[in-house]
Protein backbone atom coordinates (compact mmCIF):
# COMPACT_ATOMS: atom_id res chain seq x y z
CA UNK A 1 0.00 0.00 0.00
CA UNK A 2 2.90 2.55 0.74
CA UNK A 3 5.03 1.35 -2.28
CA UNK A 4 2.10 1.64 -5.15
CA UNK A 5 1.67 5.19 -4.44
CA UNK A 6 5.42 6.04 -4.62
CA UNK A 7 6.10 3.74 -7.71
CA UNK A 8 3.14 5.73 -9.69
CA UNK A 9 4.70 8.94 -8.75
CA UNK A 10 7.67 8.18 -10.22
CA UNK A 11 5.71 6.77 -12.93
CA UNK A 12 3.92 9.36 -13.79
CA UNK A 13 6.67 12.22 -13.05
CA UNK A 14 8.67 10.06 -15.83
CA UNK A 15 5.63 10.12 -18.14
CA UNK A 16 4.67 14.02 -17.62
CA UNK A 17 8.27 15.06 -18.06
CA UNK A 18 8.77 13.27 -21.62
CA UNK A 19 5.88 14.01 -22.66
CA UNK A 20 6.74 18.40 -21.50
CA UNK A 21 10.50 17.37 -23.45
CA UNK A 22 8.21 16.23 -26.78
CA UNK A 23 6.46 19.80 -26.77
CA UNK A 24 9.54 21.30 -26.16
CA UNK A 25 11.41 19.41 -29.27
CA UNK A 26 8.19 20.75 -31.56
CA UNK A 27 8.95 24.05 -30.88
CA UNK A 28 12.86 23.57 -31.34
CA UNK A 29 12.63 22.22 -34.62
CA UNK A 30 10.61 25.18 -36.09
CA UNK A 31 12.86 26.57 -38.73
CA UNK A 32 13.39 30.17 -39.55
CA UNK A 33 11.03 32.23 -40.68
CA UNK A 34 10.89 31.36 -44.27
CA UNK A 35 9.25 34.22 -46.88
CA UNK A 36 6.24 33.60 -48.84
CA UNK A 37 7.85 34.26 -52.26
CA UNK A 38 10.62 31.28 -51.24
CA UNK A 39 8.22 29.10 -49.82
CA UNK A 40 8.36 26.51 -53.12
CA UNK A 41 12.03 26.21 -52.90
CA UNK A 42 14.08 23.89 -50.63
CA UNK A 43 15.63 25.40 -47.82
CA UNK A 44 18.83 23.43 -48.41
CA UNK A 45 19.23 25.41 -52.44
CA UNK A 46 17.67 28.66 -51.17
CA UNK A 47 18.38 29.53 -47.41
CA UNK A 48 16.50 31.92 -45.24
CA UNK A 49 19.45 33.69 -44.46
CA UNK A 50 20.03 37.32 -44.33
CA UNK A 51 16.78 38.71 -43.76
CA UNK A 52 15.99 41.84 -41.79
CA UNK A 53 13.37 41.22 -38.88
CA UNK A 54 10.68 43.53 -37.55
CA UNK A 55 9.67 42.32 -33.87
CA UNK A 56 6.49 44.39 -32.17
CA UNK A 57 5.71 44.11 -28.38
CA UNK A 58 2.41 45.61 -27.99
CA UNK A 59 1.56 47.01 -24.30
CA UNK A 60 -1.46 46.16 -22.67
CA UNK A 61 -0.77 49.18 -20.16
CA UNK A 62 -1.93 52.72 -21.43
CA UNK A 63 1.37 53.86 -19.05
CA UNK A 64 4.18 51.49 -20.97
CA UNK A 65 5.21 52.52 -24.90
CA UNK A 66 4.93 49.44 -27.89
CA UNK A 67 7.94 49.20 -29.51
CA UNK A 68 9.03 48.54 -32.99
CA UNK A 69 12.66 46.66 -33.33
CA UNK A 70 14.31 46.30 -36.80
CA UNK A 71 16.95 43.06 -35.82
CA UNK A 72 19.87 42.16 -38.48
CA UNK A 73 20.10 38.71 -39.66
CA UNK A 74 22.64 38.29 -36.94
CA UNK A 75 20.14 38.86 -34.19
CA UNK A 76 21.84 42.50 -33.41
CA UNK A 77 19.49 45.33 -32.45
CA UNK A 78 19.61 48.10 -35.33
CA UNK A 79 16.72 50.30 -34.48
CA UNK A 80 13.85 50.81 -33.12
CA UNK A 81 10.51 53.14 -33.25
CA UNK A 82 8.51 53.64 -29.84
CA UNK A 83 4.73 53.99 -29.90
CA UNK A 84 3.67 55.79 -26.63
CA UNK A 85 0.83 54.67 -24.29
CA UNK A 86 -2.84 55.54 -25.61
CA UNK A 87 -1.59 57.36 -28.34
CA UNK A 88 -3.77 56.19 -31.05
CA UNK A 89 -2.33 56.24 -34.84
CA UNK A 90 -2.82 59.56 -36.26
CA UNK A 91 -1.10 61.18 -39.42
CA UNK A 92 2.33 61.93 -37.93
CA UNK A 93 2.57 58.51 -35.71
CA UNK A 94 1.67 56.47 -38.90
CA UNK A 95 4.28 58.78 -41.23
CA UNK A 96 7.07 57.76 -38.71
CA UNK A 97 6.15 54.08 -38.71
CA UNK A 98 5.78 53.77 -42.62
CA UNK A 99 9.31 55.51 -42.89
CA UNK A 100 10.46 53.29 -40.02
CA UNK A 101 9.35 50.42 -42.13
CA UNK A 102 10.56 52.03 -46.01
CA UNK A 103 14.04 52.89 -43.63
CA UNK A 104 14.47 48.81 -42.91
CA UNK A 105 12.74 47.24 -45.18
CA UNK A 106 12.12 43.84 -43.27
CA UNK A 107 11.49 40.92 -44.79
CA UNK A 108 8.36 40.22 -42.27
CA UNK A 109 6.68 42.54 -39.33
CA UNK A 110 6.43 39.96 -36.21
CA UNK A 111 3.99 40.77 -33.90
CA UNK A 112 3.76 39.10 -30.22
CA UNK A 113 -0.15 37.66 -29.82
CA UNK A 114 0.47 37.76 -25.77
CA UNK A 115 -1.15 41.24 -25.64
CA UNK A 116 -4.26 39.37 -27.08
CA UNK A 117 -6.86 42.05 -28.56
CA UNK A 118 -4.05 44.88 -28.34
CA UNK A 119 -2.05 42.33 -30.96
CA UNK A 120 -4.66 41.90 -33.20
CA UNK A 121 -5.51 45.52 -33.33
CA UNK A 122 -1.57 46.41 -33.62
CA UNK A 123 -1.89 43.52 -36.60
CA UNK A 124 -5.06 45.09 -38.70
CA UNK A 125 -2.87 48.44 -38.61
CA UNK A 126 0.15 47.36 -39.40
CA UNK A 127 -0.57 45.51 -42.58
CA UNK A 128 -2.13 48.76 -43.87
CA UNK A 129 0.71 50.71 -42.85
CA UNK A 130 3.34 47.81 -44.26
CA UNK A 131 1.06 48.42 -47.42
CA UNK A 132 1.64 52.13 -47.54
CA UNK A 133 5.04 51.41 -47.33
CA UNK A 134 5.67 48.45 -49.96
CA UNK A 135 3.70 51.02 -52.61
CA UNK A 136 5.24 54.01 -51.28
CA UNK A 137 8.38 52.13 -52.11
CA UNK A 138 7.52 50.43 -55.33
CA UNK A 139 6.38 53.79 -56.68
CA UNK A 140 9.43 55.95 -55.14
CA UNK A 141 10.41 57.12 -59.04
CA UNK A 142 7.50 57.87 -60.17
CA UNK A 143 6.12 61.55 -60.19
CA UNK A 144 2.61 61.59 -59.42
CA UNK A 145 -0.25 63.79 -61.26
CA UNK A 146 -0.99 66.42 -58.02
CA UNK A 147 2.52 66.51 -57.58
CA UNK A 148 5.26 69.42 -58.75
CA UNK A 149 8.31 69.35 -59.13
CA UNK A 150 10.19 70.56 -56.03
CA UNK A 151 7.68 67.83 -53.94
CA UNK A 152 9.06 65.50 -56.33
CA UNK A 153 13.14 65.99 -56.05
CA UNK A 154 12.24 66.51 -51.97
CA UNK A 155 11.02 62.99 -52.05
CA UNK A 156 14.00 61.35 -54.44
CA UNK A 157 16.10 62.70 -51.77
CA UNK A 158 14.80 61.38 -48.91
CA UNK A 159 14.01 57.93 -50.67
CA UNK A 160 18.36 58.42 -52.09
CA UNK A 161 19.24 58.47 -47.74
CA UNK A 162 17.01 55.43 -47.37
CA UNK A 163 18.33 53.59 -50.30
CA UNK A 164 22.04 54.72 -48.92
CA UNK A 165 21.24 52.38 -45.54
CA UNK A 166 20.94 49.53 -47.80
CA UNK A 167 22.82 48.07 -50.81
CA UNK A 168 19.51 45.99 -51.30
CA UNK A 169 17.88 48.06 -54.89
CA UNK A 170 15.56 45.02 -55.35
CA UNK A 171 12.03 44.67 -55.01
CA UNK A 172 10.93 44.60 -51.44
CA UNK A 173 8.22 42.42 -50.43
CA UNK A 174 6.92 42.14 -46.79
CA UNK A 175 4.22 40.72 -44.88
CA UNK A 176 2.68 41.20 -40.88
CA UNK A 177 2.81 38.11 -38.83
CA UNK A 178 1.08 36.96 -35.38
CA UNK A 179 3.29 35.06 -33.06
CA UNK A 180 3.40 33.31 -29.72
CA UNK A 181 5.71 35.35 -28.50
CA UNK A 182 6.73 33.30 -24.67
CA UNK A 183 10.16 32.91 -25.53
CA UNK A 184 10.42 36.67 -26.25
CA UNK A 185 8.55 37.43 -23.35
CA UNK A 186 11.04 35.48 -21.27
CA UNK A 187 14.12 37.35 -22.46
CA UNK A 188 12.87 40.88 -21.94
CA UNK A 189 12.23 39.69 -18.23
CA UNK A 190 15.39 37.94 -17.95
CA UNK A 191 18.55 38.87 -15.88
CA UNK A 192 20.58 37.99 -19.22
CA UNK A 193 18.36 40.83 -21.12
CA UNK A 194 19.61 43.38 -18.43
CA UNK A 195 22.62 42.56 -19.01
CA UNK A 196 22.69 42.65 -22.74
CA UNK A 197 20.65 45.96 -22.86
CA UNK A 198 20.66 47.57 -19.44
CA UNK A 199 18.91 50.60 -20.58
CA UNK A 200 16.38 49.61 -22.88
CA UNK A 201 12.46 49.26 -21.32
CA UNK A 202 11.32 45.20 -21.03
CA UNK A 203 9.15 45.53 -24.24
CA UNK A 204 11.62 47.07 -26.28
CA UNK A 205 13.64 43.77 -24.92
CA UNK A 206 10.64 41.63 -25.66
CA UNK A 207 10.49 43.00 -29.11
CA UNK A 208 14.09 42.23 -30.58
CA UNK A 209 13.78 39.20 -29.30
CA UNK A 210 10.64 38.88 -31.50
CA UNK A 211 12.79 39.52 -33.85
CA UNK A 212 15.32 37.14 -33.13
CA UNK A 213 12.61 34.24 -32.79
CA UNK A 214 12.02 34.57 -36.14
CA UNK A 215 15.29 34.41 -37.60
CA UNK A 216 15.97 31.12 -35.55
CA UNK A 217 13.65 30.06 -32.90
CA UNK A 218 16.21 27.40 -31.56
CA UNK A 219 19.15 29.88 -31.11
CA UNK A 220 16.84 31.69 -28.81
CA UNK A 221 15.62 28.36 -26.64
CA UNK A 222 19.46 27.79 -26.49
CA UNK A 223 20.38 30.92 -25.07
CA UNK A 224 17.39 30.85 -22.71
CA UNK A 225 19.25 27.91 -20.95
CA UNK A 226 23.20 29.12 -21.08
CA UNK A 227 22.31 31.37 -18.09
CA UNK A 228 22.87 29.34 -14.71
CA UNK A 229 20.93 30.15 -11.58
CA UNK A 230 22.52 31.09 -8.36
CA UNK A 231 23.16 27.20 -7.49
CA UNK A 232 24.58 26.78 -10.55
CA UNK A 233 21.65 25.02 -12.59
CA UNK A 234 21.66 25.78 -16.04
CA UNK A 235 18.32 26.10 -17.87
CA UNK A 236 16.20 27.39 -14.74
CA UNK A 237 14.28 30.08 -16.72
CA UNK A 238 13.02 26.99 -19.46
CA UNK A 239 10.98 26.38 -16.20
CA UNK A 240 8.92 29.50 -16.34
CA UNK A 241 7.88 28.37 -20.45
CA UNK A 242 4.28 27.01 -20.10
CA UNK A 243 4.99 23.69 -22.61
CA UNK A 244 2.59 21.49 -20.89
CA UNK A 245 -0.38 21.04 -18.68
CA UNK A 246 0.94 18.65 -15.70
CA UNK A 247 4.82 20.16 -16.47
CA UNK A 248 4.33 22.28 -12.17
CA UNK A 249 3.60 18.64 -10.92
CA UNK A 250 6.89 17.24 -12.18
CA UNK A 251 9.94 16.90 -10.35
CA UNK A 252 12.21 20.02 -11.78
CA UNK A 253 15.61 18.17 -11.96
CA UNK A 254 13.47 15.46 -13.82
CA UNK A 255 12.08 17.90 -16.38
CA UNK A 256 15.61 19.79 -16.35
CA UNK A 257 17.21 17.01 -17.40
CA UNK A 258 14.67 15.76 -20.29
CA UNK A 259 14.72 19.65 -21.56
CA UNK A 260 18.48 19.15 -22.09
CA UNK A 261 18.50 15.97 -23.59
CA UNK A 262 16.15 16.94 -26.16
CA UNK A 263 18.06 20.48 -26.89
CA UNK A 264 21.34 18.23 -27.25
CA UNK A 265 19.61 16.10 -29.87
CA UNK A 266 18.10 19.43 -31.73
CA UNK A 267 21.51 21.03 -32.23
CA UNK A 268 22.65 17.48 -33.31
CA UNK A 269 20.32 17.19 -35.79
CA UNK A 270 20.37 21.13 -37.07
CA UNK A 271 24.27 21.50 -36.72
CA UNK A 272 26.36 24.74 -35.20
CA UNK A 273 27.38 27.97 -37.10
CA UNK A 274 30.67 28.14 -35.19
CA UNK A 275 32.13 31.27 -36.11
CA UNK A 276 28.35 32.97 -35.68
CA UNK A 277 27.83 31.77 -32.36
CA UNK A 278 31.11 32.07 -31.30
CA UNK A 279 31.13 36.13 -32.29
CA UNK A 280 27.74 37.03 -30.53
CA UNK A 281 26.62 36.20 -27.04
CA UNK A 282 22.98 35.85 -27.67
CA UNK A 283 23.73 32.93 -30.12
CA UNK A 284 26.40 30.95 -27.68
CA UNK A 285 23.52 28.51 -26.68
CA UNK A 286 24.25 26.78 -29.90
CA UNK A 287 27.39 25.70 -29.34
CA UNK A 288 26.91 24.87 -25.16
CA UNK A 289 24.46 21.57 -26.77
CA UNK A 290 27.27 20.90 -29.42
CA UNK A 291 28.02 17.51 -28.89
CA UNK A 292 31.69 16.64 -27.37
CA UNK A 293 31.29 20.65 -26.15
CA UNK A 294 29.12 21.48 -22.85
CA UNK A 295 28.92 24.86 -21.01
CA UNK A 296 32.76 24.86 -20.35
CA UNK A 297 34.56 23.78 -23.27
CA UNK A 298 32.04 25.91 -25.49
CA UNK A 299 33.04 28.76 -23.18
CA UNK A 300 36.77 27.82 -23.59
CA UNK A 301 36.44 27.22 -27.45
CA UNK A 302 34.37 30.93 -27.83
CA UNK A 303 37.67 32.10 -26.22
CA UNK A 304 40.32 30.92 -27.98
CA UNK A 305 38.54 31.58 -30.98
CA UNK A 306 38.32 34.90 -30.46
CA UNK A 307 42.16 35.28 -29.36
CA UNK A 308 42.94 33.90 -33.01
CA UNK A 309 40.97 36.33 -34.65
CA UNK A 310 37.36 35.99 -34.49
CA UNK A 311 36.70 33.30 -36.77
CA UNK A 312 38.25 30.19 -38.28
CA UNK A 313 38.45 28.97 -41.79
CA UNK A 314 38.95 25.50 -42.31
CA UNK A 315 37.23 22.83 -39.32
CA UNK A 316 40.84 21.70 -39.41
CA UNK A 317 42.00 24.22 -37.87
CA UNK A 318 39.95 23.46 -34.40
CA UNK A 319 42.93 20.75 -34.53
CA UNK A 320 45.76 22.34 -35.95
CA UNK A 321 45.97 25.30 -33.86
CA UNK A 322 44.60 23.09 -30.63
CA UNK A 323 41.62 25.17 -30.04
CA UNK A 324 40.08 21.63 -29.48
CA UNK A 325 42.12 18.07 -28.03
CA UNK A 326 41.86 15.03 -30.61
CA UNK A 327 39.20 13.58 -28.57
CA UNK A 328 36.50 16.46 -28.03
CA UNK A 329 37.38 17.53 -32.02
CA UNK A 330 36.01 13.73 -32.71
CA UNK A 331 33.62 14.22 -31.19
CA UNK A 332 32.19 17.57 -32.29
CA UNK A 333 33.72 18.03 -35.37
CA UNK A 334 30.57 16.47 -37.29
CA UNK A 335 28.00 19.00 -35.91
CA UNK A 336 30.63 22.16 -36.17
CA UNK A 337 29.89 24.07 -39.57
CA UNK A 338 31.93 26.80 -41.15
CA UNK A 339 30.09 28.95 -43.61
CA UNK A 340 31.48 32.17 -45.22
CA UNK A 341 27.89 33.69 -46.71
CA UNK A 342 29.17 37.08 -45.94
CA UNK A 343 32.57 36.72 -47.54
CA UNK A 344 34.36 37.95 -44.04
CA UNK A 345 37.05 35.15 -44.46
CA UNK A 346 40.15 36.27 -46.33
CA UNK A 347 40.55 34.93 -49.62
CA UNK A 348 43.87 33.60 -49.33
CA UNK A 349 42.64 31.39 -46.41
CA UNK A 350 41.80 27.72 -47.94
CA UNK A 351 38.10 27.02 -47.69
CA UNK A 352 36.98 23.34 -47.25
CA UNK A 353 33.39 23.33 -48.85
CA UNK A 354 32.48 20.17 -47.54
CA UNK A 355 32.96 22.52 -43.57
CA UNK A 356 29.87 23.72 -44.84
CA UNK A 357 27.72 20.68 -44.35
CA UNK A 358 27.61 17.75 -41.64
CA UNK A 359 30.29 15.43 -43.38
Amino acid sequence: ASELPRDMRDLAGRYGSKEAAEGLRKRAMLGPYRPKCLLSHNRFVKPSGGLVMVGVCCSTDPKDASYLAAVSPDGEAIDYLAIPGGVDMSRGMRDKVVTFLMQHRPAAVIVGTSAGFFARRADMKLRDLLDEAVMQWRNRGIQGEDEDDDAYYERQEKFRKLESLDNDDGDWESCVELMDDTMPQLFGRSVRSKKEFPDHPVNLRCAISMGRYAIDPLCETTYAWSVASDAGTFGTEMLFVNIHPVQQLVPKMMLLRQYERVLCEVVALVGVDLNRACNYDHLRGMLIFAPGLGPRKAANLKQQIAQAGGAIARRRELLEKQLLGPIVYNNAAGFLCIYDDDNTLSENQNLNTLDETRL
